[in-house]
C-alpha cells in the first residue's frame, strides 16, 4: 500500500518507511469538525461555553418540540395514532442530541484523558517497526471508511425532511394549477387557523431545518467518535500482538524479558482504555439501543399506513436508523472478534522457539487474560454486537405486530 494512496490522511514523501500518524484532532479532521461545532469536544477552556451550548440549543428547539407535543396530546385525545408515531419519529432523534450534550460534559475528564491517550499512542506508532506501521494503516483505513459512510447516511437522515419539503413546495410552485405549501413536519397551530399562516410556518420550517443541521453534527460528531475509540482500541490489539511476535524473536533474554514487560503493560492499557470507553458511552448505548426499537417500529408502522412515494423522507430515516445500529453493532463486534483472537495470537507468538521459562511463565497468564474478551456493554451488561442488532430488529418487529393487531 502506498502513502500517496491515502491523501491527506497520512504523511510522507511516498515510501513506507516515511509513514507519520498524526494526532486524533489532525486525523479524523471531520469527526473532529464535528464535536468542535457541536461543543462536545472535551476541551477544558470551553467547559463554560459548552454549558451555555446546552441550554442555547434547547432554547434553539424549543418552539418545534413544544408545538410537536402540543399536537401529540391532541392527537392523543382524538385517537389519533398515525400522527402520533409521525412526531415520535421526529421528536427522538432531536431530543437525543440534549441527552448527547449533557453526557459528554459529565463526563469531560474522561473523554479528555481517552484523546490524550490515544495521541500519545499515534507519536508511540512514529517509531514503531514497519509491520506495527502497516497494520494501523490498515486499521484507520477502515477508519476513514467508516467515517465517510456515516457522514453520508447521518445526511440522508437527518436532510431527508427539509429537502423533501423544499422539492415538494417547488414543484407545487411550478406546476400546480393552485400552489400549496408543504410543511417539513405537519403540526397543528396551537394559535388556532392553518399550519401554513404566516408567521406560524415561516417559524416551524426554520427552526426545523435549524434542528435539522444541528442533528447531523451532532450525530457525526459524538458516533463518530464512539466509533473511532472502538476501531482504536482493535488497533491496539493487533498490534500488540505483533509486539510479542517481535519481543520472542530477541536472542537476549534480559532484552527479551524486558521486551515481554512492555507488552503486558501495553495489554493493561487496552484494558484500562476499553473500560474508560465503556465508562463514557454506556448510558448513551442503554438509551439507543431501547429508542432504536421503538423508532424503527414507528417508522414501519407509519409507512404502513401511508403512501411510501408521498413520505419517502420516513423512508430515509428508516433507513438511517437501520444503518446507524447496524455500524454501532457492527464496530462492537468488530473489537469483539479481534480480542477473541488475541489469545490464539499471543499463543502463535514463537514461543516455542526459545527456552527461556520465565517468559514461558508470563505466556500462560498473558493467554489467560486474553481469554476475556473486550466488549462494548450497555448498563445492562447487554453486549453491543451483531447478536444485539438481530435481537434489537427482532424486538422491533414483535412491537409492530402487536401494533397492527390491536
Amino acid at each position: 500500500m502506498d502513502v500517496e494512496n491515502y491523501g491527506s490522511d497520512f504523511e510522507g514523501i511516498g515510501n513506507d518507511e516515511d509513514i507519520y500518524f498524526k494526532p486524533f484532532e489532525k486525523t479524523f479532521n471531520y469527526v473532529m469538525f464535528c464535536m468542535a461545532v457541536g461543543m462536545i469536544y472535551p476541551n477544558p477552556k470551553t467547559e463554560k461555553w459548552r454549558i451555555a451550548a446546552i441550554f442555547f440549543y434547547m432554547l434553539i428547539i424549543s418552539p418545534a418540540t413544544s408545538f410537536i407535543a402540543y399536537d401529540m396530546v391532541e392527537a392523543y385525545k382524538e385517537g389519533d395514532m398515525d400522527s402520533i408515531f409521525r412526531h415520535t419519529i421526529v421528536m427522538g432523534p432531536f431530543l437525543s442530541q440534549y441527552l448527547k450534550m449533557v453526557l459528554m460534559y459529565k463526563y469531560r475528564t474522561n473523554a479528555k484523558l481517552l484523546l490524550e491517550e490515544m495521541n500519545e499512542y499515534f507519536e508511540k506508532l512514529n517509531s514503531k517497526p514497519l509491520s506495527h506501521k502497516f497494520i494501523a494503516k490498515k486499521w484507520l483505513t477502515k477508519s476513514f471508511f467508516l467515517e465517510k459512510s456515516w457522514a453520508y447516511c447521518v445526511l440522508a437522515g437527518s436532510f431527508s425532511f427539509p429537502i423533501s419539503a423544499i422539492c415538494k413546495n417547488i414543484y407545487s410552485a411550478l406546476f400546480d394549477e393552485y400552489p400549496r405549501r408543504y410543511c417539513i413536519q405537519e403540526v397543528r397551530s396551537p394559535f388556532g387557523g392553518s399550519n401554513l399562516d404566516f408567521p406560524f410556518y415561516e417559524i416551524m420550517f426554520i427552526n426545523t431545518c435549524m434542528a435539522s443541521c444541528m442533528y447531523y453534527i451532532n450525530f457525526n460528531g459524538y458516533d463518530g467518535f464512539f466509533v473511532q475509540l472502538i476501531l482504536h482500541t482493535a488497533l491496539r490489539i493487533a498490534v500488540c500482538s505483533e509486539s510479542l511476535k517481535d519481543a520472542f524473536k530477541i536472542d537476549d533474554s534480559v532484552l527479551r524479558r524486558k521486551a515481554v514487560g512492555v507488552v503486558i503493560k501495553e495489554h493493561i492499557a487496552i484494558c484500562n482504555f476499553m473500560s474508560r470507553v465503556n465508562v463514557l458511552f454506556e448510558q448513551w448505548m442503554s438509551t439507543i439501543t431501547s429508542a432504536m426499537v421503538i423508532h424503527l417500529c414507528s417508522c414501519v408502522f407509519f409507512l404502513s399506513k401511508r403512501n411510501g412515494i408521498q413520505d419517502a423522507q420516513f423512508l430515509f430515516s428508516f433507513f438511517a436508523a437501520f444503518m446507524y445500529l447496524f455500524m454501532i453493532c457492527f464496530v462492537g463486534g468488530l473489537l469483539q472478534y479481534e480480542s477473541e483472537k488475541l489469545s490464539d495470537l499471543f499463543y502463535q507468538c514463537g514461543w516455542e522457539n526459545t527456552s527461556d521459562p520465565h517468559c514461558r511463565r508470563l505466556l500462560v497468564f498473558m493467554i489467560a487474560r486474553a481469554q476475556k474478551p473486550l466488549q462494548v456493554t450497555t448498563i445492562a451488561m447487554y453486549k453491543v454486537n451483531l447478536q444485539l442488532f438481530v435481537r434489537v430488529l427482532k424486538m422491533a418487529y414483535s412491537l409492530l405486530t402487536f401494533l397492527q393487531q390491536t
